[in-house]
């Protein structure tokens, strides 16, 4: 009855009381089976007694969760601690590489003198897979590209895998050797130029061991196949020729052995661009609007190797267009005041002019002759009438010329014929 007491959850007063779900410790591999060389995760629980003591300065002791070495089978112990409050703790360990296929234990133990905290659990090393090739086409003429993949190369220790063509290990293959990874591979190879029609096996094995390999059928076709890609750089422009600044110059290449090639005028880098799988590529550039009028090289050459390339003219047939003068600014409505010290050219040579007016002026009026009897005749009158009293009178008038004329007269005593005389004002 105490047992079942102890090991049912109790509910009192709204509180339910559960024991600990994991009252011992324990682990949990992740995968539970594999073949060699496989990694397996370790879930480690109840490790939350896996202390150890510490002496402190003041004489007291403290406890720290202790070291946990977890093994697979015999091999070497992988170091772990356990959290101090869940008592769980995660750490990988790896199948070796030459474990036969069977049942072997994984085991995690407590370090801490005398607290015997331990758990196991059963790990299974399959067979490792049946290595297999396969083969893209299955069937082509001579001198046709293949891609061969590999799989269930596990068991390769060495990592790397070669191909051979009916038993020759001649077969070149990119890349060479065939690099493994989860077990398995792929790479790529040309069927020989010279073989003739019929069955051929193509052979992939471990290099370290010949023992892993597998083996898969092509068939040659009849017929010729197709025509390797050229080895001799060519390079072609359109257009060849025109002004300065013609743009845009397109430049192809083939036969590029290589995956960049280099775009030079006169030496001068102008761009890198990637080449295709065929060895080709293309490109567009303009001329400078400052060259030339002569013929330029222009050079395509592999990025890795300066010595792979071919060269092409261009002709610069006339000048590029001249730069553009800038516009004139409008004068300025309202100029500054000179400095001080400094008289304005206007002011110069406006003043001159006003002179010159002036001094024109004085000559006109100097060279103009006194008005003639005529002239008196046609513009004054006079007349005698008797008054009480002589009388001189004076009367000024202002004449439509430059001058100012007076007219005086003073009466006598009847002498017989009077004459008028004119004075005329100086200037």
């Amino acid at each position: 009855m105490t047992a079942v007491l102890l090991g049912t959850a109790v509910a009192w007063g709204g509180v339910a009381v559960a024991p600990p779900a994991r009252a011992d410790a324990s682990i949990e591999l992740t995968p539970a089976e594999g073949p060699r060389g496989t990694s397996v995760h370790v879930h480690g629980y109840g490790f939350q007694n896996c202390l150890t003591s510490r002496q402190g300065a003041t004489g007291g002791g403290r406890r720290y969760p202790a070291q946990i070495d977890v093994t697979f089978a015999d091999g070497s112990p992988v170091p772990t601690q356990a959290d101090l409050d869940s008592g769980e703790f995660e750490t990988d360990v790896g199948v070796p590489s030459d474990a036969a296929p069977d049942r072997y234990e994984v085991k995690a133990v407590c370090t801490a003198k005398g607290s015997g905290i331990r758990a196991t659990a059963q790990f299974t090393v399959t067979p490792p897979p049946e290595p297999a090739l396969a083969l893209e086409p299955e069937s082509a003429p001579a001198n046709t590209t293949v891609r061969a993949t590999g799989s269930g190369f596990d068991a390769c220790a060495g990592g790397t895998a070669v191909l051979s063509w009916d038993g020759s290990p001649g077969l070149e293959v990119e890349p060479d050797p065939a690099g493994i990874g989860q077990g398995g591979f792929t790479a790529e190879f040309d069927v020989p130029a010279d073989t003739a029609a019929g069955d051929y096996t193509v052979t992939a094995q471990c290099v370290d061991d010949d023992t892993v390999n597998a083996v898969a059928r092509f068939t040659v076709e009849a017929g010729p196949g197709p025509s390797p890609p050229s080895s001799t750089p060519r390079v072609a422009l359109d257009p060849a020729e025109g002004p300065a600044g013609t743009s845009p110059v397109r430049v192809s290449g083939s036969g590029f052995d290589c995956r960049e090639a280099d775009v030079l005028w006169d030496g001068g880098s102008v761009e890198t661009v990637s080449v295709d799988d065929d060895g080709t590529f293309a490109t567009e550039f303009a001329v400078a609007a400052g060259e030339a009028e002569e013929q330029h090289t222009v050079r395509a050459q592999c990025a890795d190797d300066a010595g792979v390339g071919d060269d092409e003219v261009f002709t610069v047939t006339a000048p590029g267009p001249g730069p553009v003068p800038p516009p004139t600014p409008n004068p300025t409505p309202n100029p500054p005041p000179p400095p001080d010290g400094v008289v304005p050219i206007g002011l110069v040579v406006g003043a001159s002019l006003l002179g010159v007016g002036l001094l024109a002026a004085g000559l006109v009026l100097l060279g103009r002759r006194p008005r003639g009897p005529r002239w008196v005749r046609g513009h004054v009158s006079a007349r005698l009438r008797p008054l009480p009293a002589a009388t001189a009178v004076v009367d000024t008038r202002q004449d439509p010329g430059p001058g100012t004329r007076t007219v005086r007269l003073e009466p006598h005593a009847d002498p017989g014929e009077r004459t008028v005389t004119e004075e005329e004002d100086g200037p």
